[in-house]
């Protein structure tokens, strides 16, 4: 029987749940986000590492391998999905790596998401 192919939208999303998760971890491979750069990953990677928007940036090369993270805009597409118990360290550990106006955007938004989510 034939698996149904993963969208390209949610090849995506899991990649970006996964680095939330991780902090930092290998593009491809074995442990990475994604298997392999071939493909519909090979669209994926393109879609998180999007110049105008990159949703994952790279940190260093190890060996072949890429180590990323995500970055503020990764974040903000999937911060509806993150457990609320990790969203503050998540959060502190993107905006750290922002300028001062936008780590201020960045916690601002993050309370906001999470007052919104009590009020559900």
């Amino acid at each position: 029987m034939k698996m149904a192919a993963v969208s390209l939208g949610e090849l995506v999303r899991v990649a970006l749940l996964k680095a939330a998760d991780a902090g930092e971890v290998a593009l491809t491979g074995k442990e990475g986000l994604f298997t392999s750069a071939a493909g519909a990953n090979k669209e994926a990677i393109a879609e998180c590492k999007n110049v105008e928007t990159p949703l994952l940036v790279v940190l260093r090369k190890e060996g072949k391998a890429e180590i990323v993270t995500l970055t503020r805009a990764g974040y903000e597409r999937i911060a509806d999905e993150i457990p609320e118990e990790k969203v503050g360290s998540l959060a502190k550990r993107i905006a750290s790596d922002c300028p001062l106006a936008a780590r201020i955007d960045s916690i601002q938004s993050v309370i906001g998401r999470l007052r919104s989510r009590q009020r559900n």
